[in-house]
């Protein structure tokens, strides 16, 4: 009676995998309980069937860590997968892919070191919901689900992962899968094997399992095309305990809304401020005088020349006219132990206006983290910059009809306040193009590659 069951159950088996499966070579049952099995497929379609069964019960109801690691043992990344959310962590970079509802998110963190060494996050993300700031309209290179699933279980996604197979070419290819199973004392492992062959390379896939859950995948890609398309990646999971904390993307919309108001506010302060010097930025003749606790500087400006006198060293900056289309610019530097120029360098648009340059517009980039506010009363302008409730700059600047005739700035720094003086003066100019003929010609040129 035990073998007449045995052999019916083993019949029943091998007819079911021979419908689901591509093929059945052979499936075994021992009167205890305990079978073999073994399944192949020489065919695309077949192969990608015998995969997708390896891994069913490791995505039926995901709670695992996946490590990924090169040939040499260097881990690339992990991924903790707990039901339908994932987050690939690696350095510098975070990615998670959720579902909140019936919509797909992909969110994304990349984390990178400024100058200063603090840490600086950029952060995205994509979501099927179009009400959200993130939404990403399906188009004809894929819908949101699709990326949602490239990067969610991503050792089983069309680019990295297993799921590779499913986009292989067919023609002039050869492809062979077989998928082994084994119970034995009550313990079920499993085994997986794929390779593929064609004239651009070759791609082997190697898998193994314990009581249905996936422990290991091997991949090695040989790309014949390009030496920098092979690869060797090995992913080792660890299942139970997993959590995944999706970030609050509806957070990150406010911040973003809130910054795009402030930035759209501090915008139109700066407007309202250079509007209000407008009439003094384009004079034909002009003189600024600037007076700090270490700094005094005189900048004169006429038709086509500035010249700023820093006390030790001054500058020049002035074009000439070569034809009615085109001029050539000039940067001169001179000082009592040096004296030389540069023709049509970027040294002449970094040294014009450098009263605003040096002493007001550094502060400008304080746009996407500070507030300004420009209030005009009159003839009297007040600009401020405010952080955190602090005041970190006021500028205040008189008028006397439309041109300003003076202006204090206050900067708060550590050591305490820094005022400097503004005094603006129309008419007085009186500068001239220096004669070159004793000036170093420090032209910057460029190498020409032979």
């Amino acid at each position: 009676m035990k073998k007449i069951t045995a052999l019916i159950l083993s019949i029943v088996f091998c007819l079911t995998c021979a419908f689901a499966l591509a093929s059945c070579s052979f499936a075994e049952v021992i009167e205890n309980g305990d079978y073999t099995e073994e399944y192949s497929s020489d065919d695309k379609d077949g192969c990608v069937d015998l995969i997708n069964n390896f891994f069913e019960e490791t995505l039926k109801n995901p709670d695992f860590v996946v490590t990924n690691k090169t040939a040499d043992g260097e881990v690339q990344f992990t991924e903790t997968v707990k039901g339908t959310s994932s987050h690939i962590s690696s350095e510098g970079f975070d990615i998670y892919a959720f579902k909140k509802g019936e919509f797909f998110y992909v969110a994304g963190i990349e984390s990178s070191e400024n100058d200063e060494g603090e840490t600086e996050e950029y952060r995205y993300y994509w979501c099927s919901d179009s009400s959200k700031l993130g939404y990403y309209e399906d188009d004809e290179y894929g819908t949101m689900e699709d990326i949602y699933k490239s990067d969610y279980c991503h050792f089983m996604s069309k680019y990295n992962g297993v799921g590779i197979v499913s986009i292989l070419p067919e023609e002039d290819s050869t492809f062979h899968c077989v998928s082994r199973g084994e119970k034995k004392d009550g313990k079920t492992t499993g085994s997986l094997e794929f390779e593929f062959t064609a004239e651009s390379g070759s791609l082997k896939i190697t898998a193994d399992s314990k009581e249905n859950l996936v422990q290991t995948i091997h991949i090695v890609i040989n790309d014949n095309t390009h030496t920098t398309g092979s690869r060797d990646m090995t992913w080792t999971f660890a299942y139970g305990g997993a959590s995944v904390e999706v970030p609050d993307t509806d957070a990150w919309d406010r911040e973003e809304a809130e910054k795009e108001a402030r930035y759209e506010n501090n915008e139109a302060a700066l407007d309202a401020r250079d509007e209000f010097f407008d009439a003094t930025y384009y004079s034909d003749n002009l003189v600024v005088t600037v007076e700090g606790p270490t700094t005094r500087i005189v900048e004169s400006f006429t038709e086509n020349i500035d010249c700023v006198d820093y006390g030790t060293h001054k500058t020049y900056a002035f074009y000439e006219e070569i034809d009615e289309d085109n001029c050539d610019t000039y940067y001169v530097f001179e000082s009592e132990d040096m004296k030389y120029y540069m023709k049509n360098s970027d040294y002449f648009e970094d040294n014009i206006y450098m009263w605003y340059y040096i002493f007001i517009g550094p502060y400008d980039y304080l746009s996407d983290n500070a507030d300004f506010t420009c209030d005009i009363d009159g003839d009297t302008l007040t600009f401020k910059i405010t952080q955190d409730g602090e005041t970190l700059v006021t500028f205040i600047a008189e008028k006397a009809g439309e041109v300003v005739t003076s202006a204090t700035l206050n900067v708060a720094t550590d050591d305490g306040d820094r005022v400097y003086n503004f005094t603006f003066e129309y008419g007085t100019a009186d500068v001239t193009i220096p004669d070159l003929t004793d000036f170093y010609d420090a032209t910057p040129t460029e190498e020409v590659d032979e």
